[in-house]
């Protein structure tokens, strides 16, 4: 019922979108946790000083909106911005402003991870780095190339 309403809303055309979100957001669902390669590159950061932020594009799960609405474990991350909580969604400006704001974050301060191409765009026009995951080896060897760190056991 929900995909229907939306495709009603936003068109068809988002269907590929809607589904993979679908899946990903769930709490509790294994495809929607953190793949463990990331827990030890993220506690790295956080020692070297950087700030760990995630912005996702999710939705209410409940009618009431007081349910959880993502599944990652927010010891790992200095904040969680959601699409849903802050009335708009990636690829728009505004939110990647709003969570440099957040952060007191000039845009060259920032780098932005994302998968989807679209995302990175909206978030590359405010002259955040960005970095496209395709794979997550490959991700975390761009972000040592640009941070110029070893965060993988591999280099150490």
């Amino acid at each position: 019922m929900f995909q229907e309403c939306y495709y009603k809303h936003h068109g068809v055309h988002l269907k590929r979108e809607l589904d993979a979100m679908r899946h990903h957001i769930i709490p509790g669902r294994p495809e929607s946790t953190v793949i463990p390669i990331w827990y030890p590159v993220l506690s790295k950061l956080r020692e070297e000083g950087y700030i760990i932020a995630v912005l996702t594009n999710n939705y209410w799960i409940d009618k009431a909106k007081t349910g959880k609405t993502t599944p990652l474990d927010e010891k790992h991350f200095d904040a969680i911005f959601e699409s849903c909580k802050l009335g708009m969604r990636k690829p728009n400006p505004n939110i990647y402003q709003h969570v440099l704001n957040e952060l007191k974050l000039e845009p060259e301060e920032a780098i932005f991870i994302d998968d989807v191409i679209q995302n990175l765009e909206g978030a590359s026009r405010l002259g955040i780095t960005t970095i496209h995951c395709t794979h997550v080896d490959k991700t975390i060897d761009d972000l040592e190339e640009i941070l110029k760190i070893s965060l993988n056991d591999k280099n150490n």
